[in-house]
């Protein structure tokens, strides 16, 4: 998985002799010796980050002005910027988004028709590729299908509480109600919602190839990517299958990811907050922003069940999705380049979820009324304080923390010490980089190459970018928090004895975490310093640092 990464990302350039490298290996190898056997990968690293930078920046109009930017991180901003453009033109972007569509649609029709008991009533796009925020190329698509019941009006079940925040149950108004197995009890379980729809979508078959470039692509399962092995540990093939087609356009590999859920009113909330005697928003704002796209919203299949053979009580998941990405594809240009940034820095960095992100950005423009490149400097501190007690309020509802919502799936494989560890370093390395990228806000005169032809300023800019800790695959890793568990979880055990959520294992564990020497920014800074001997330069961006 990718917080575990293992090796090293060396990111250099012509400007960065062998020696740096050589240095930063002496420097690490303080702990770890057979870190010299990265060497090699080291240097592969660097030529693949060489070849990437060089054919991105290849359109790009020299010589520049340089003094055009007001500081060092407007220069890195613009650089990140273009190394992230969509490389897919956005009319070839339209043409795929239309073929998969009219793929799925054809996919699930096949699967749904036959028996009747479930109808395919719209196809709602979401996600990055639809809210303007994807980088690099339309390889990932994203779509919420929403479906009706035969004979069943979902608009009369009412909402009970779910067994969580974020979570609710449906109802009939008859108890025996027990249409083709979905209810228990007169509720209409997720989980039998779920595992109804999950074998016909597994027996549609082939489906005829579509006109144009797109195809369906056969996955192999014994070579898997980093995501894939991710979802196998939640899922398995099964369900991997059934949600997400593997497809190919013009040699690109793309991901769809469908999702089932039904539609529920505004007035069934309204319902079920009267019954409560108090609302399941934050405040007026949010709850007006959750119904801001057709005064609906969704609820997904995804329970509270553990794993995917534990039924759990079939609550269903509340979910916005449509109304998020309406929010973001509003956003001025400005922000939404931030939105782009944050996801650069952070996709680099041990796979924090981009619902983070997202979560970050839309708190951010509800109150902001700058429209600069520093808004992202903000959004990343607000990231930091919210990583410091691993709570980060959902943007729509109540008491409702994403890490222990959003971040479910992602953790539930990790053990309560893991979490810690895992925090406290997330923690540590974003407050490294706040710090970092404000002294380039506030630095504009200082440069590490000085010739403005185009392959000299893309050196310089990324060297700037080898020394801030945005990609952190650290050399063994695994053995840094293998060796730091035990202490954690005989922690846990002696002063927690009861724990119910990621924020009070974060509150039990920081500040014993917060004392120790933590080697994988030791091994960075030895990095830093390595760069610094070479260039020195970057003295005013890495001085207090060492």
């Amino acid at each position: 998985m990718a917080l575990f990464n293992i090796g090293v990302e060396l990111y250099t350039t012509d400007v960065i002799q062998s020696t740096t490298v050589v240095a930063f290996i002496t420097g690490v190898t303080r702990r770890y010796n057979e870190v010299v056997l990265c060497m090699s990968g080291v240097k592969r690293a660097a030529n693949r980050v060489i070849q990437e930078t060089t054919a991105w920046a290849r359109g790009m109009a020299f010589p520049m002005d340089i003094t055009q930017f007001p500081s060092k991180f407007d220069e890195y901003f613009h650089y990140v910027m273009k190394k992230t453009e969509m490389e897919t033109p956005t009319e070839e972007v339209e043409e795929i988004q239309g073929s998969i569509r009219r793929m799925i649609s054809q996919i699930w029709n096949a699967a749904l028709t036959p028996k009747g008991e479930f109808m395919l009533s719209e196809i709602i796009p979401v996600g990055s590729m639809e809210e303007g925020s994807r980088l690099y190329k339309a390889d990932e698509f994203d779509f919420m299908m929403i479906l009706k019941i035969s004979d069943i009006d979902v608009n009369n079940l009412r909402l009970e509480v779910g067994c969580k925040t974020g979570y609710v149950k449906l109802f009939s108004n008859n108890p025996t109600h027990q249409w083709k197995g979905l209810f228990n009890n007169g509720q209409l379980n997720s989980w039998n919602f779920r595992t109804c729809i999950l074998p016909v979508l597994q027996k549609v078959g082939d489906i005829p190839q579509m006109p144009g470039q797109l195809k369906l692509a056969k996955r192999d399962f014994s070579v898997v990517e980093k995501y894939q092995h991710f979802m196998l540990e939640i899922m398995g093939e099964h369900e991997i299958e059934a949600w997400n087609l593997n497809l190919q356009c013009n040699g690109t590999d793309i991901s769809v990811d469908t999702m089932p859920a039904i539609e529920i009113n505004k007035s069934q909330v309204t319902d079920l907050e009267i019954k409560l005697g108090t609302s399941i928003f934050k405040d007026n704002y949010s709850r007006d922003r959750a119904f801001s796209y057709n005064q609906k919203c969704y609820l997904v299949p995804k329970g509270c069940q553990k794993n995917e053979d534990n039924e759990g009580c079939g609550c269903w998941l509340v979910d916005f999705a449509p109304s998020e990405v309406s929010m973001l594809k509003k956003m001025d240009p400005v922000h939404k380049n931030c939105q782009k940034f944050l996801k650069y820095i952070i996709d680099a960095y041990h796979g924090l979820p981009s619902y983070m992100i997202k979560t970050t950005v839309l708190e951010h423009i509800k109150e902001c009324n700058d429209s600069g490149n520093q808004c992202s400097i903000k959004m990343l501190r607000y990231i930091s304080d919210c990583l410091d007690n691993a709570i980060m309020p959902e943007y729509f509802l109540k008491d409702l923390n994403i890490f222990g919502w959003k971040m479910a799936d992602k953790l539930k494989t990790k053990s309560p010490a893991v979490m810690a560890i895992l925090f406290e370093h997330h923690n540590r390395v974003f407050k490294m980089l706040c710090q970092m990228l404000q002294k380039m806000v506030g630095r504009n005169n200082w440069v590490v190459h000085p010739t403005p032809d185009f392959v000299s300023w893309q050196a310089s800019v990324q060297t700037v970018e080898n020394v801030l800790p945005v990609n952190l695959h650290l050399i063994l890793m695994h053995e840094f928090v293998d060796d730091l568990t035990p202490q954690v979880e005989k922690l846990i055990e002696e002063n927690m004895s009861s724990w119910s959520n990621i924020s009070e294992i974060r509150q039990g564990t920081k500040d014993f975490l917060g004392k120790l020497e933590w080697d994988p920014i030791e091994d960075f800074i030895e990095l830093q310093k390595a760069y610094l001997k070479e260039i020195p330069s970057l003295k005013p961006l890495l001085e207090s640092n060492q």
